[in-house]
């Protein structure tokens, strides 16, 4: 998955890396996501059309965009589109954090995509 800017200038590209930094943070060699970052990076392998998801991950994505359509996320197209043809960015990334408050939150975004810490299915 690539990564790129929405912004071409240089305050803009500063703002996209800032916004990526908070989302993404690198502690003790290893990332913590936030669950915005965390739907994204699951939403943008099943949508990424150089991968082979896991059966049913594209499913379980669409599932959680329906769910943000339905609380008036009215973007999951613009957002699966960005996400085939270009990848994680500034711009899917701010779209994946209106998708998380849409569904509730992060705590509602980590049940949903099973990565909560202590979850049962870990």
């Amino acid at each position: 998955m690539s990564t790129s800017s929405t912004t071409n200038t240089p305050s803009g590209r500063r703002a996209d890396q800032a916004l990526l930094k908070q989302h993404f943070s690198k502690r003790d060699g290893h990332y913590d996501m936030t669950a915005a970052a965390a739907f994204l990076m699951m939403a943008g392998y099943a949508y990424d059309p150089k991968e082979s998801p896991t059966p049913g991950l594209r499913e379980r994505a669409d599932e959680i965009l329906a769910g943000a359509a339905r609380a008036g996320f009215a973007q999951s197209d613009v957002f699966t589109t960005l996400l085939a043809q270009v990848g994680i960015s500034a711009r899917t990334l701010r779209m994946a954090i209106d998708v998380t408050a849409a569904v509730g939150g992060d705590a509602a975004m980590f049940e949903l995509i099973r990565v909560a810490p202590n979850a049962p299915n870990q």
